[in-house]
């Protein structure tokens, strides 16, 4: 069986980002796969419970995604709330649904400024 293939939601045209937008990656492939029955969309922060639309985010201060897992990083929304409980939350949440499953390929646009 060919591997499932992980997708964030805002990828694949469903209005999801912190604007209340979507992104659409139109590629041949996409679409080859969606035809196939491949895709699983998943969009993180929705899965951790942060509303659609919300203040855009970025991780503190040239830190990185792995700086705020580790704990050493916070992530901020620009109206100045702490997300990072949230983000983590969302990270998790997208990497239990991969593991899920023994054959995935992950397509995330999992940043923290969507």
């Amino acid at each position: 069986m060919a591997s499932r293939i992980l997708v964030s939601a805002c990828l694949m045209g469903h209005a999801v980002r912190y604007d209340g937008a979507a992104k659409p990656l139109l590629h041949p492939a996409i679409a080859r796969w969606r035809q196939e029955g491949r895709l699983v969309t998943i969009c993180p922060e929705m899965s951790a419970g942060m509303p659609v639309p919300r203040p855009p985010a970025e991780i503190a201060a040239g830190r990185t995604g792995a700086d705020v897992l580790a704990g050493k990083a916070r992530v901020l929304e620009k109206t100045g709330g702490d997300v990072t409980i949230e983000f983590r939350r969302a990270a998790e949440n997208a990497l239990a649904l991969a593991r899920a499953a023994d054959r995935w390929q992950p397509i995330l646009r999992f940043r923290f400024h969507l």
